[in-house]
């Protein structure tokens, strides 16, 4: 049997060394738990977030693209995997510990509770009643619980073109690129092959999708491919 585990720090050396690395940005924050995966067709994961400047474990390929999405939308200010334990009564009043999947703050402020499941789990009678208490003890805090599912998760083209989006993230876009795109949608949106095209370069490609990635360029990307009939704006540009 394979186990793979992101540990957390027990002894106060460690407790230092990983707040001295979460400061630097070079290590993978600490979860609520040690991350375990048993099974060996279940692989462990790290996502390196763009958003989040840290690895952000994931325990199922799931949970990994539904991270991938999180750190390409521009409404998601910040995201955390496995952010606490919840202690809830199940049917017959026994205490039971949960495990959220993710904690996910907004730029608007709103906060929500992600739990990431198959959606054959999701519909099983016993987990539905189980997420109904969980929901139930969040609302109580003022929180939203969601249970966010796979078919939600890897529904196309916004998963495909989340991964393109992030594929631009080591790339760091020219300042020649920045001022000619700012100029070229000065007076209103263009389709993203006409303005690739108008960069003339082999990297404007690239170039756009990292502008995207960090902020500063808008495209309906969670409706439509990135393609011809994709639209770019300024981010700042009223729509």
């Amino acid at each position: 049997m394979v186990v793979n585990v992101i540990r957390r720090p027990t002894t106060k050396k460690e407790r230092l060394r990983a707040a001295r690395a979460w400061a630097e940005g070079r290590e993978t924050y600490v979860p609520s738990r040690n991350v375990i995966v048993r099974s060996p067709v279940r692989i462990l994961r790290e996502l390196v977030s763009v958003k989040m400047g840290c690895k952000v474990p994931c325990e199922s390929s799931i949970e990994y693209d539904h991270f991938v999405v999180l750190d390409t939308r521009h409404d998601v200010a910040s995201f955390r995997a496995q952010p606490e334990i919840i202690r809830v009564p199940d049917e017959t009043g026994t205490i039971r510990r949960h495990y959220p999947d993710a904690r996910v703050e907004f730029t608007n402020g709103k906060v929500e509770i992600h739990e990431v499941k198959p959606d054959k789990v999701a519909a099983k009678p016993e987990v539905v009643a189980q997420h109904a208490l969980v929901a139930a003890e969040y609302a109580r805090r003022g929180l939203s619980y969601v249970v966010v599912t796979e078919s939600d998760i890897r529904r196309q083209p916004r998963l495909d073109n989340a991964r393109l989006i992030r594929s631009a993230r080591m790339h760091r876009p020219s300042q020649a690129t920045w001022a000619f795109v700012s100029v070229a949608l000065s007076n209103g949106p263009l389709p993203f092959t006409a303005l690739e095209a108008l960069a003339g370069t082999v990297s404007a490609k690239m170039e756009l999708l990292a502008l995207t990635l960090r902020g500063q360029l808008h495209m309906e990307w969670e409706r439509l491919p990135v393609g011809p009939a994709i639209l770019v704006s300024l981010q700042d540009a009223p729509r």
